[in-house]
């Protein structure tokens, strides 16, 4: 390498006053074949150094002096060509470095007339790593008893140390590991699974580094953790079913496996064993054994699988079904198919067990009854079930005769009399098994009617007498009659119909009431009345089945009645004395009214509140005034001589001492106020000049004034030039314009009344400005010609005419030329002075006199006493003109001075200040 690096400077700061300090640097390191450069720090003389002498110190503590020069140079030979020498700094170059270049370097430096420097400097030659290699000693082993040693080497390189990784994870010593022969061997002993790596060795020096490929080592273990799986996983499994066993292990190399049943072997191989249509024969053992073939080792698991027939055709078969109450045996036999099934009887919902009466033999399968009674009739079932499945029989009934017995016979209702047209219910109850045939007596007569139930409806006189039934058993051929009910019909008119109410003092909406009307008679039918209508039964109203009893629910003002009930039967009918209810209701619709009926009111007025509201009994009303209570009360609130003290919200509260409600009205305002008077505007100037400033002032008398300013018809608002302060009561205008003359008025308002100033007119002196000379810009030479000169000016501007600079002494806005020569062509200037404002303008205007062409001079002559007998009249209109309008002008000024309009077509503006309201001059 033709180039000179210094690679790395290591300062001594470890190590106090480092060697050379100050002239070389304490460490340099080079790579071998590479050039170094050892720089001093030493800046150059004016005058050569004496003598300069470098010499080395190498690794075995030789000194060997490498290159002198003073007067006469001297260099060992194995250094003539590799080494240059810098005089100017004492600096120098050594090229193509080898290991043997490893030393302490010393420079001595003597200059001319000073004292000498020295430094050292120490040179570290090192080669670069290359081909880093990893060789293990074994790389398939046995878990927990192998042991691998693997070794790092390198092709080149000095130096060196190593660092051992597994993955990314460094390696240390330590336990089961060892790193020896400087870190470059590495030890694992009883190897296990978490060892195979990928195992690399880094190796680095301080110039370089490099990594070895990976190496992964192959450890069998296992087998280990074996564990057999079902699947389904069922406890119990099934004929006809399909089951597949897992078998699985940690192991390396994989596991050989193979199945045994009840200890033999099956010829089913491999991790999975199926069993197809299983069997009750196939229950038992199964075993699953794996096998390590690197190991030599071999683990065994075992499952059990129990299969069963599922329980089906359960019959139950009986010696009998018909019998008489306590007689017996009867046996019941229960048969199944399935594997090891299990049996339990059932009487309609409840399980039978073993008594004094009942034995279950053959395991549960045979259910024998010694006694039959009238509870045993069943429905009987065999339920049949084992560890994978249940069944259970159709239901087994038994007929057991007996009765009849404990006859009873009941009437509904039970009273001493019945009236004519009554109904009466005869029930004859009997215990019987089968039900009995009933046969019914009336005075020991046989009746038609059969059954367990006798109704007479509408009962006659004739109907009475002593009634009877008689029970027969046909199977046990018994029969039992019972005890006689007598039957007394009477007939009764309807009298003393009576209301009796729940309650008569109700309040609305909260209490519900009951009617019941009671009478004498028989067999009575009741209606009711609200006045002159007939009740129905509808959504608040219920009536009971008789009819006697009416509910009114929810009771409202429309349900005071009168209510009657009109009773009657057959032969008579009668009515109760009407029934009224008193129902409270209320406050409610509450209204305020005023008279007369405004919000604003002038003081001394005399003010009626009259407030109503629907209530029973009548509210009392009490009245407030911005939420304080007033001592007046009633439905009136009269105010006499209203003062405005009395302005405020008034509102009316009404309360209902029955029903213990209130109500509210909304606060109506009203407000007492003095009208408007002395309205007044005053200004601080009326007279000014254009863009100056006024403030006008508004005064007046009443109570809560608005103030509203207008600029003729136009309401004035506040903008960057309208200012309105004191509460709207002053108005400031900066800056005014020819615009803001007025008039001005002041609206004052309140709510009973309104009043105007007297107009207010501003004097606003401007000008001139926006000049202009009207007239022609050519004439024929001995015609007429006139310019106009005007301006915007108050008051009016005076004139002052020149003609090509000179003073022409015509101080009027006209400049009359009657009869044009070649000498009045030029420039004419017009200047519009202010005497008041002290302001002018000026403008100019050309003019070209023409020759007349040839022509006929009689016609000629004639047409230009036609033209200047029409331009002697113009003038006389304009002159008119002019003084018409200085006497108008004149007697404006007498009064209030107006503003100017400008003669050319000026069309008149309005200020921006002012915003057009929909007021009219007809408010004022």
């Amino acid at each position: 390498m033709t180039t000179s690096v210094v690679l790395l400077i290591f300062l001594g700061a470890l190590t106090g006053l480092s060697r050379g300090v100050g002239v070389l640097p304490d460490t340099l390191v080079a790579i071998s074949g590479e050039t170094v450069t050892f720089a001093t720090t030493v800046t150059p003389p004016a005058t050569p150094f004496l003598v300069i002498t470098w010499s080395v110190t190498d690794i075995h503590g030789t000194i060997t002096s490498i290159v002198t020069s003073s007067n006469v140079n001297g260099t060992l030979p194995e250094y003539r060509d590799r080494i240059t020498l810098f005089s100017d700094t004492g600096s120098l170059e050594l090229r193509n470095v080898t290991m043997r270049d490893t030393g302490d370097y010393r420079v001595t430096i003597i200059p001319a007339g000073g004292s000498q420097q020295r430094g050292n400097c120490k040179l570290d030659v090192h080669e670069l790593i290359s081909n880093v290699v990893l060789i293990p000693s074994d790389t398939d082993l046995l878990e927990f008893s192998s042991r691998v040693t693997m070794s790092c080497s390198t092709t080149t390189g000095s130096g060196l140390s190593f660092l051992w990784l597994n993955g990314s994870a460094e390696i240390t010593a330590g336990g089961r590991v060892q790193i020896t022969d400087g870190g470059s061997k590495l030890t694992i002993t009883r190897v296990t699974r978490y060892d195979q790596g990928p195992y690399r060795c880094r190796v680095f020096n301080v110039i370089s580094s490099g990594t070895s490929d990976p190496v992964n080592l192959y450890i069998s273990y296992g087998p280990e953790n074996l564990l057999v799986t079902t699947s389904p996983k069922l406890e119990y499994y099934e004929v006809g079913s399909n089951i597949e066993l897992s078998c699985s292990a940690g192991s390396r190399p994989p596991a050989v496996y193979r199945w045994l049943f009840k200890g033999d072997p099956l010829p089913a191989s491999g991790p999975e064993l199926r069993l197809r249509n299983v069997q009750e024969s196939q229950s038992g053992n199964y075993r699953c054994q794996a096998y390590n073939n690197k190991t030599l080792t071999a683990k065994t698991q075992r499952t059990t699988i129990t299969i069963l027939a599922s329980v089906s055709k359960v019959e139950v078969k009986t010696n009998t079904t018909e019998m008489f109450e306590l007689t017996g045996p009867v046996s019941l036999s229960c048969s199944s198919t399935g594997s090891s099934p299990s049996f339990r009887w059932i009487n309609g919902t409840s399980e039978v067990t073993e008594n004094e009466r009942v034995q279950i033999t053959k395991r549960g399968s045979v259910l024998t009854v010694i006694t039959m009674t009238r509870y045993d009739l069943g429905p009987f079932r065999c339920h049949v079930f084992n560890l994978i499945s249940n069944g259970t029989s159709d239901p087994v009934v038994f007929s057991v005769y007996y009765g009849p017995e404990n006859i009873n016979l009941t009437r509904f209702p039970s009273q001493e009399h019945y009236d004519e047209g009554s109904d009466v219910a005869l029930t004859c109850l009997v215990v019987s098994g089968p039900p009995p045939q009933l046969r019914w007596f009336q005075n020991g007569d046989l009746l038609s009617h059969t059954g367990p139930e006798l109704r007479l409806m509408n009962m006659q006189l004739h109907q009475s007498g002593n009634y009877s039934c008689q029970a027969f058993n046909n199977k046990t051929l018994r029969n039992q009659t019972s005890e006689p009910v007598i039957i007394a019909v009477k007939r009764s008119e309807i009298s003393n119909v009576v209301i009796i109410p729940t309650s008569t003092d109700v309040i609305e909406l909260t209490t519900s009431v009951s009617l019941s009307c009671s009478s004498a008679g028989s067999f009575p039918t009741f209606v009711w009345h609200n006045g002159s209508s007939q009740l129905a039964a509808g959504d608040r109203v219920e009536i009971d089945t008789k009819g006697a009893v009416v509910t009114i629910l929810n009771v409202t003002r429309y349900d005071e009645g009168p209510f009657t009930c009109h009773v009657f039967n057959n032969f008579s009918n009668a009515s109760s004395t009407p029934l009224k209810l008193s129902i409270s209701y209320g406050p409610e619709s509450i209204d305020l009214q005023l008279f007369p009926s405004r919000e604003y009111f002038e003081r001394g007025s005399n003010i009626s509140l009259s407030c109503s509201a629907a209530s029973r009994p009548p509210a009392l009303f009490q009245w407030s005034l911005n939420g304080d209570t007033l001592s007046y009360t009633g439905p009136e609130l009269k105010l006499v001589n209203v003062q405005e003290n009395q302005s405020g919200n008034y509102s009316c509260r009404a309360f209902n001492g029955k029903t213990g409600k209130s109500q509210t009205t909304k606060p109506s305002a009203m407000f007492i106020q003095t009208p408007v008077s002395n309205v007044t505007l005053t200004s601080n100037v009326t007279v000014m000049f254009e863009f100056s400033s006024t403030t006008m002032s508004c005064y007046a008398a009443g109570s809560d004034l608005s103030l509203v300013w207008l600029n003729g018809s136009s309401e004035v608002t506040a903008n960057h030039r309208v200012h309105l302060t004191d509460g709207g009561a002053t108005l400031t205008v900066v800056n005014v314009t020819r615009y803001d003359q007025g008039p001005f008025w002041c609206n004052v308002s309140n709510g009973v009344s309104n009043g105007f100033s007297q107009p207010l007119h501003l004097f606003i002196q401007y000008g001139p400005d926006s000049l202009s000379i009207e007239g022609p810009d050519s004439v024929y030479a001995g015609r007429h010609a006139m310019l106009l000169c005007s301006a915007s000016s108050l008051p009016t501007a005076s004139f002052i005419w020149l003609f090509n600079g000179n003073p022409t002494g015509v101080q009027t806005a006209a400049y009359v030329i009657s009869s044009s020569q070649s000498l009045d062509a030029g420039k004419y200037v017009c200047t519009a002075q202010n005497a008041v404002t002290g302001q002018s303008v000026t403008g100019s205007h050309d003019l070209a006199v023409l020759a007349i062409p040839n022509c006929d001079y009689s016609k000629a002559i004639g047409i230009a006493a036609g033209i200047t007998a029409g331009c002697f009249i113009l003038i006389a209109i304009v002159i008119g003109l002019i003084v018409w309008g200085l006497r108008r002008r004149k007697r404006h000024s007498s009064g209030y001075p107006t503003l100017k309009r400008e003669r050319k077509s000026v069309r008149v503006k309005h200020s921006e200040m002012y915003k057009i309201s929909s007021r009219t001059q007809s408010d004022h």
